[in-house]
């Protein structure tokens, strides 16, 4: 399987920056808690191939409680702990973890699915909703002016303006609505 590595993860290990691929990487297991396949270990690999210097040696502070114990304070706590210190035995922990928690069904760690349809179903009822009030708008300015006009007749210009546009709104929404 092949991924494509996050740019900002490639940029850092192009700058030889190990604390800026550090950080990628942090950031990339949180995201990576919703993806389909937990991709994070190839892009620690990824840096760690190519970056001197990249684990720390693990300094014994994270607490490694039993399987009993884990759940999303833990993974959150380790992710704190990995921030501090940068080791391979927290990072291969908390993968363990977010593996754990997705298959016991936590819902902060399921995949994460985008459907075309909905994205297209939002697209459409935007367009829809904007060519709507566009003809309200429409409706309420040309019912407007002639209610200002007939306003101006009776000598209540203001009045008459806005009894025309709120008849405008009206007919708009009504004619949006048929």
């Amino acid at each position: 399987m092949s991924i494509e590595i996050n740019k900002n993860l490639k940029k850092s290990v192009t700058l030889k920056d190990v604390s800026m691929a550090q950080s990628s990487i942090i950031r990339l297991i949180s995201k990576d808690r919703r993806l389909p396949n937990f991709e994070t270990p190839a892009f620690a690999k990824y840096a760690n191939d190519n970056l001197d210097e990249f684990w720390v040696e693990d300094d014994g502070e994270a607490d490694f409680p039993s399987k009993d114990k884990w759940d999303i304070d833990l993974w959150k706590s380790v992710c704190v702990d990995l921030e501090d210190n940068f080791s391979k035995k927290k990072f291969d922990f908390i993968i363990e973890v977010m593996k754990y928690l997705r298959k016991t069904g936590h819902p902060d760690f399921q995949v994460k699915i985008k459907t075309v349809q909905k994205e297209k179903t939002s697209s459409e009822d935007f367009t829809s909703k904007s060519k709507s009030n566009k003809s309200t708008v429409t409706s309420a300015g040309i019912v407007g002016v002639l209610g200002l006009v007939g306003g101006v007749l009776i000598g209540k210009p203001i009045v008459g303006a806005i009894v025309g546009i709120a008849i405008g709104v009206a007919i708009g929404y009504k004619k949006d609505n048929n």
